[in-house]
């Protein structure tokens, strides 16, 4: 009896010591296991910590160290494909604020240059207006000039009608002279007549008496003074055709001379008629362009006002392409800031 509980004790000790055994064997097992599972998981931790989202941990079980390791895979895996999305996205970004500083530095020159050109324009339009102003008052001033040309021309067409008129009368009493000195000659001719015949007379007389002697020493003495008086009316009436030819010669001169004048006056009132003609139609144009002028100087005005709001406007926009172009230098530091800190990642 004694023996058998000896031995039932002895063998329950064996199975309770076996069974402690095996306890702790599957219990050393299965702890290894979980530990090397989760050395797993800590090396792959260390690697992400280390930026390597590569790493990835073998799951070989269903249970939570298992679970765990497959939701870090996964959680490594989106991590990378963000990682990979924002270094594509830094890099477009990157390269886009470089295009986009490349484009504004030249929209900022561009702008520079139309700012400068505006104010170029601007002063040039203000230049323009100052001497449209001017060609608008010298307009004005050649207008009145015209109109007094005008004037002067229509005065001086009167004064050339008169000078016609009082050439043709000239002319008609030029004539009448040369009429008149025509008739002199007829009588001057008949006086000469009449001294030759007187002259002849005396002649005879003075041979009379010297045929009567004595008794016609008076008559010889008569006789030789009436020669005298013939021949003194013979130089006269001589002296006087001379005279009368020469004023005759002369009247003809002048009234070839008065009619040449007179044509020359008529023309000259033509040109007269003409250039008051002309002068009309010019002071219409004038006053035509002195109004084109003056809207055209009103035009300069408006001009220049528009140009330098343009200008104006043009500052604005330079000023603001600064701001962007500091905003876009600003977004490419922060794009090269970003692809440093994405490039620690290996993905």
């Amino acid at each position: 009896m004694a023996d058998r509980e000896a031995t039932n004790r002895w063998v329950t000790l064996t199975a309770a010591a076996l069974a402690l055994v095996i306890g702790a064997s599957l219990a050393w097992v299965v702890a290894r296991g979980i530990v090397r599972r989760l050395h797993a998981v800590r090396d792959a931790l260390r690697g992400l910590a280390d930026g390597d989202l590569t790493v990835r941990v073998d799951v070989d079980s269903a249970d939570e160290t298992g679970q765990m390791a497959e939701a870090l895979n996964e959680a490594s895996g989106n991590v990378a494909a963000l990682v990979r999305d924002i270094s594509a996205t830094t890099t477009a970004l990157a390269s886009a604020s470089q295009d986009l500083e490349t484009v504004s530095a030249s929209v900022a020159a561009a702008s520079d240059r139309a700012s400068q050109q505006a104010d170029d324009v601007t002063r040039a339009a203000a230049g323009v207006s100052e001497n449209v102003s001017t060609v608008a008052a010298g307009s004005y001033e050649m207008e009145t000039s015209i109109r007094e040309i005008s004037r002067n021309a229509n005065q001086a067409a009167e004064v050339a009608a008169t000078a016609v008129s009082a050439a043709q009368k000239t002319d008609t009493a030029v004539v009448s002279l040369a009429d008149s000195s025509t008739e002199i000659s007829n009588v001057v001719r008949l006086i000469t007549a009449i001294a030759d015949q007187t002259n002849l007379l005396a002649l005879n007389a003075t041979i009379e008496a010297a045929r009567a002697g004595e008794a016609g020493k008076g008559f010889a003495v008569v006789a030789g003074e009436v020669k005298e008086l013939a021949q003194e009316t013979a130089r006269a009436t001589d002296e006087i055709s001379r005279r009368v030819d020469a004023i005759r010669t002369d009247s003809q001169g002048a009234a070839d001379a008065i009619r040449e004048i007179g044509q020359i006056v008529a023309s000259i009132n033509d040109y007269q008629m003409s250039i008051a003609s002309a002068v009309e139609e010019q002071t219409a144009t004038t006053n035509e362009s002195g109004r084109n002028i003056t809207e055209a100087a009103s035009g300069s005005v408006q001009i220049a006002s528009h140009i330098s709001g343009v200008a104006e406007s043009t500052g604005e926009v330079a000023r603001g392409i600064v701001q962007a172009r500091e905003s876009i230098e600003g977004l490419a530091a922060l794009a090269r800031e970003l692809s440093s800190q994405v490039a620690r990642f290996r993905h």
